[in-house]
């Protein structure tokens, strides 16, 4: 990573208000000194280094021909490789489908020990609409055995079929939906944040005086303690104006201070999409405040519903 800025301390090699760029490699050492440090922050750290708090999920979205690669960690849903073969139609008197489909599962074989680090993810999902994913898991664990793939035949339990629609991106949503991979990957951060959606989304249908979405209900929600659960985006805490940003850590570290849970989203990732269709800021409430009806869900802090009116008065640098 490299950065740059004015040197604020003078030293043989860079005067003292000279521009310097500096680069910090893997493995060096570095001191972060900040005036304040936002729980968040600290939580982010406390994970990045912590080897148990960063398990990760394979997906194999597989049919007839593609198969797509997704590696999901517990802020990412990252696509990773890609394979696509053009077969033949399938005739019963031709053995040159059967050929291709060899080629095609040969091919998605090496996608697998090219792209997915058998060591560290916790589950690996295969799944598609059709038969080919079950096909493919067949497949593959007689060709590990002729082989002798002793990472495959090792791992072979962490392989988990599942149906989708498609095999596209969007799949991933239903995919991580489902009751069998949640039961597969129930340990890991994104299964955390899936139910407490899931949660959020039964107690709308069923008791919606208990949940709170957008900033300014969510504002009043913490000022009365009634938040059990916020979920917040974490691209609320790179807001470009200054006293916004501290809003919505204030409200975090109030929440947390209570004792409720506060669950950080990644934007990146599949429910972090979901959670930023409610304004980024969603909460399940300990007891009914209806009240809140009369709060539009998309207002904002102030009470005009623009989190930008107050704010350039109160901190001139976030105008800049």
């Amino acid at each position: 990573i490299r950065f740059s800025g004015k040197n604020c301390e003078e030293c043989q090699w860079v005067k003292m208000g000279a521009h310097h760029t500096i680069e910090i490699e893997l493995n060096n050492k570095i001191t972060i000194g900040k005036e304040c440090w936002d729980f968040m922050h600290l939580q982010a750290l406390d994970e990045a280094t912590d080897v148990h708090k960063s398990s990760e999920v394979a997906v194999l979205l597989i049919e007839a021909g593609t198969a797509n690669f997704h590696l999901l960690t517990s802020v990412l849903a990252k696509d990773v490789h890609r394979v696509s073969v053009s077969l033949p139609r399938k005739r019963a008197t031709t053995t040159g489908y059967d050929k291709a489909i060899v080629r095609f599962y040969e091919q998605v074989y090496a996608g697998v020990k090219d792209h997915i680090n058998l060591e560290l993810v916790k589950c690996v999902v295969v799944a598609g609409p059709g038969f080919t994913k079950d096909d493919f898991l067949t497949w593959m664990l007689n060709r590990a055995n002729q082989g002798g793939d002793v990472q495959i035949l090792q791992k072979k339990s962490s392989f988990v079929a599942a149906h989708t629609s498609c095999v596209h991106r969007q799949a991933l949503k239903e995919l991580l939906a489902d009751e069998q991979v949640q039961k597969s990957i129930s340990n890991t951060k994104a299964m955390e944040h899936l139910k407490a959606l899931e949660t959020f989304y039964q107690t709308v249908k069923n008791e919606p005086d208990r949940v709170c979405y957008g900033p300014k209900q969510t504002k009043e929600a913490v000022e009365k303690g009634a938040v059990a659960t916020l979920m917040v985006a974490d691209s609320l805490f790179r807001n470009a104006n200054v006293v916004t940003r501290r809003h919505y850590v204030e409200l975090a570290e109030t929440v947390k201070e209570s004792g409720a849970t506060v669950l950080i989203f990644s934007s990146q990732h599949v429910s972090g999409q979901q959670l930023a269709q409610l304004s980024g800021i969603a909460g399940v409430l300990r007891f009914p405040l209806p009240e809140l009806d009369d709060i539009a869900s998309d207002a904002g802090f102030s009470d005009g519903g623009n989190d930008n009116d107050d704010d350039d008065d109160e901190d001139g640098r976030a105008s800049d």
